[in-house]
């Protein structure tokens, strides 16, 4: 991170590594905004994507346990914003329906890829779902803003919109 950024808005996690491997442009030449515009595409060879700083095991250990257990589920927070620094992209597999095979008898899952997204304030806490609604925002605030790590932090509201196939989680940028 350059030094007049430090100077605004300090990121708890830029103490962890050295200035090289968070300069923003170094994280874009690692392919930090083409890798985050593929998961937002949908491409398998994007199955992860984080804006934390790679090649620190503290940093390392924290993704883990945001993507394992994360501060709370994005849909709790609705109405509440949140200082948003850095965001994770998975892809993940979830169960859509089931049916039966009708040569086995089994039930059988069918699954579909989705994108698990974690969010994370300058605190630590981390924020997850697996909201199309999610992913359309952040990719609208990735083409405005440039991908995370986002210092001033953009503050989120995690809202909720009814449509035909019932609720859909959102962000809303606050002013």
């Amino acid at each position: 991170m350059s030094e007049e950024m430090n100077e605004t808005f300090a990121d708890p996690f830029a103490g962890d590594v050295d200035s090289a491997q968070i300069d923003p442009e170094s994280a874009l030449d690692a392919g930090g905004a083409s890798r985050a515009i593929a998961v937002f595409s949908g491409a398998k060879p994007a199955l992860y994507w984080s804006s934390l700083p790679a090649g620190n095991r503290k940093l390392e250990m924290f993704a883990y346990r945001a993507m394992q257990s994360p501060t709370a589920p994005l849909d709790q927070m609705i109405g509440q914003p949140i200082q948003v620094m850095h965001v994770i992209f998975k892809g993940v597999e979830i169960n859509e329906s089931s049916h039966t095979d009708l040569v086995t008898g089994e039930i059988v899952k069918d699954k579909k890829s989705a994108i698990r997204i974690i969010l994370i304030d300058g605190q630590g806490n981390s924020y997850n779902c697996t909201s199309i609604g999610v992913k359309n925002e952040l990719e609208r605030l990735f083409q405005a803003f440039g991908p995370a790590p986002w210092t001033p932090p953009l503050t989120l509201i995690p809202r909720k919109t009814r449509v035909d196939s019932g609720n859909l989680l959102t962000l809303e940028l606050a002013e």
